[in-house]
């Protein structure tokens, strides 16, 4: 009870002993990031049947693996005095670099060999001051550095300026505080409960919808770490992010060109990885010609088309009814990657009619729709009337969607016609279910002007666009994959357009269709998601300050975020393959 009451004498006295009380010896020894605790226990730990090896027992295999023992010193190897984290990216670094000792002879093989142990000592150093901050275990900082120099002059052609927002925000009050890996969590002397950014939106947000009138047309960008609570009670975990964001005022405006904008930052971002990779434009041979490394896709949904079409549905208003709707829109409507080779093998035989093709799955199966209703209506989870009609929407073409998304758009209207019908015969339909239907042609018709418009600026979906007219300036993804139930957990990017950007591995289509099958049946499958973004106009309205109205006229908030791990992790396995 005190310590509910922040006004109360005891409430001070307990943060003033709290905040001068003495750091036990054991915490300034101990405390460290989870990176540095993982790699110290390393060797210690079972798998399976054998130990996994110690830091410098993975240091001596890499250094075999790029045959460069036969001029070191490997006792005094075995006993360097580097912490176990520097050890671990020493390692990971000179694993990725295993092939120089295969190649050239004298004098050339020993120059890639110190080259090789040059770039691991930087990140041995690398991981011994930062603790691995972009959790990526042997990232060069060299590396590291010319990512973030090419994603600030993309942002910067784009003309948004560098913006920081506040380190520190107040935790919300319905904020989940037992959640596994959310934000991380300091308290101030007063006794408030402030939260690290865990994003580069939350905190910029919160100043959108306090700064009013000041900020309400910009374009801004940012690249800095951000913080999650730690697994182990150490150091909050750090990763760098970036963000690109755009604030627009204009009544007049629509946010679909803001949404493109944001898109075409994404593909720039994506093409600026194969120019720093090869000056050449990498192809598959048995692709379209208009398809290049790297191989990805974007993932998008539109939170209010969804939520119209539950509520046409009859989907009850409940959470756990919702969270279910979702859960199986998101097993069904989704064309995983797998779908695509349908369309690769018409391909290919236009271009080679002597090839023969075998059969087989094409990993387009999704589960059963009419299966999944009934294992809700069986739990209780969905009423039996809001399952036969999510069963007519599904089922008339929806299960999954098609790859190519102006189908797909019209595919749900014509799903949706169907269910419409049910009502025409149900003369007691609730009026405000009616007005769904409007607000579904609207929010359709939104994302039909968000495909034009990506269009015209050259970054259209290659299954959907007849252009194969590659600039260079940005790389075109090969669909567009609309997923009803795709949602953001924290919900930041809700009430319109919510997109992912993800990369497929560059072998994915020379796989045999059934290798890895129950993987292609999802939609992330093999791939790995480096960016996302959209549209967070409810998220800043939920930071103005009570009687504050000057964010009332800023009508569109659009934003692009890309972790840095995800990018570095997908540009140094690119690198593995080279």
């Amino acid at each position: 009870q005190t310590l509910t009451n922040p006004q109360s004498d005891s409430y001070h006295q307990i943060l003033e002993s709290l905040f001068s009380r003495a750091t036990p010896d054991l915490i300034e020894v101990t405390f460290d990031t989870d990176a540095a605790c993982k790699a110290n226990n390393m060797g210690s730990m079972l798998q399976g049947s054998k130990r996994t090896l110690t830091p410098s027992e993975g240091l001596m295999r890499a250094i075999g693996d790029i045959r460069a023992t036969g001029g070191l010193n490997v006792e005094a190897l075995t006993s360097l005095a580097m912490s176990a984290s520097s050890l671990v990216s020493a390692t990971s670094a000179l694993r990725r670099a295993r092939n120089t000792g295969k190649k050239g002879k004298g004098v050339m093989k020993r120059a890639a060999q110190r080259v090789a142990g040059i770039l691991s000592m930087n990140a041995a150093s690398a991981a011994a001051v930062t603790g691995a901050a972009d959790g990526v275990h042997g990232a060069d900082p060299r590396i590291v550095e010319a990512i973030c120099d090419g994603l600030r002059t993309i942002f910067v052609e784009h003309g948004a300026v560098h913006l920081k927002s506040p380190l520190l925000r107040p935790r919300a009050s319905n904020a989940n505080e037992t959640t596994v890996g959310g934000p991380a969590e300091v308290i101030n002397s007063r006794g408030t409960i402030l939260l690290l950014p865990e994003d580069l939106t939350v905190s910029f947000a919160r100043s959108l919808g306090r700064g009013g009138a000041a900020t309400s047309n910009l374009k801004r960008y940012d690249i800095d770490r951000v913080y999650h609570k730690s697994l182990v009670g150490g150091h909050p975990r750090e990763s760098l992010e970036a963000s690109f964001d755009i604030v627009h005022d204009d009544p007049q405006g629509t946010g679909d060109q803001l949404e493109a904008e944001a898109l075409m930052v994404v593909c720039q971002s994506m093409s600026s990885f194969t120019s720093m990779k090869t000056p050449e434009r990498h192809t598959i041979s048995s692709l379209p010609e208009s398809v290049t490394i790297p191989l990805w896709f974007i993932r998008l949904t539109h939170t209010r088309l969804v939520d119209s079409i539950m509520d046409v549905c009859g989907v009850p208003q409940k959470e756990s009814c919702k969270s279910a709707c979702l859960s199986i829109f998101a097993r069904v409507t989704a064309p995983a990657p797998g779908t695509l080779f349908k369309s690769i093998r018409q391909h290919q035989r236009k271009r080679s009619s002597s090839v023969s093709q075998k059969g087989g799955n094409d990993g387009s199966e999704k589960p059963d729709a009419s299966a999944l209703l009934e294992t809700s209506v069986k739990g209780k989870v969905l009423p039996r009337n809001a399952a036969k009609r999510l069963e007519v929407f599904l089922t008339s073409g929806c299960s999954p969607l098609p790859a190519n998304i102006d189908e797909a758009l019209d595919t749900i209207l014509a799903a949706i016609g169907k269910v419409r019908l049910l009502d025409a015969k149900d003369q007691g339909t609730d009026p405000r279910r009616l007005k769904r239907y409007s607000e579904i042609d609207k929010s359709v018709k939104g994302l039909k002007k968000l495909i034009f418009l990506m269009k015209a600026m050259g970054i259209g979906p290659i299954v959907s666009t007849k252009d194969t007219v590659v600039d260079g300036l940005a790389s075109r993804p090969i669909y567009l994959a609309l997923d009803l139930g795709l949602r953001q957990k924290r919900k930041h990017y809700h009430g319109q357009l919510f997109f992912q950007a993800i990369v497929l591995p560059d072998n994915f289509f020379e796989m045999h269709p059934r290798e890895h099958d129950s993987k292609q049946k999802s939609i992330l499958g093999l791939g790995t998601k480096v960016a996302e973004g959209g549209r967070y106009d409810d998220l800043v309205r939920k930071y103005r300050p009570p009687g504050n109205f000057g964010t009332a006229l800023v009508n569109f908030y659009t934003a692009a975020q890309i972790p840095m791990v995800r990018l570095l992790s997908f540009w140094m396995l690119w690198r593995r393959r080279q």
